[in-house]
């Protein structure tokens, strides 16, 4: 992934400047991922009505700049010095989640109580399934990140 240094808030220009970035080819499948809370500011960028700009988000519900948008909880909504505030790309074309081991179950015949130690009279089942995700081609995605 490449980065697009920004300012601390949020410009009409950081966004045209993100959406600008990605190669021509991965354009046509790409999405912008931020935050709830970013596309709320992003929202209230250029107010209804404006005279001198197009809105960039006209509806908080549809996309931004002509774009699909989605909300990513886990994104960071700080401020400050390096945190990644957007994310622009074609995610299909540029990440990659894969199963690694497929579901693992494990019998436990005796399980034993929390405090005293004793066992409860209870059999048990431990499963888990190993998950692996990578960036497998970086120029699929772009990010923005505050100065």
């Amino acid at each position: 992934m490449t980065r697009r240094r920004t300012s601390p808030t949020v410009l009409l220009a950081n966004l045209y400047s993100l959406k600008g970035a990605l190669p021509a080819r991965f354009i046509p499948g790409a999405t912008f991922a931020a935050h709830p809370n970013r596309w709320d500011s992003v929202y209230r960028l250029t107010p209804a009505g404006s005279t001198t700009e197009p809105q960039a988000l006209p509806t908080r519900e549809g996309p931004l700049i002509g774009v699909r948008k989605i909300e990513w909880t886990t994104m960071a909504t700080a401020a400050t010095t390096g945190t990644k505030w957007m994310i622009y790309g074609d995610f299909r074309s540029g990440f990659t989640i894969a199963d690694r081991l497929g579901l693992t179950v494990e019998l436990i015949p005796h399980l034993f109580g929390s405090v005293a130690r004793f066992p409860t009279g209870q059999r048990g089942v431990f499963a888990y399934w190993r998950t692996g995700s990578k960036v497998v081609v970086p120029e699929a995605l772009r990010y923005g990140e505050v100065l």
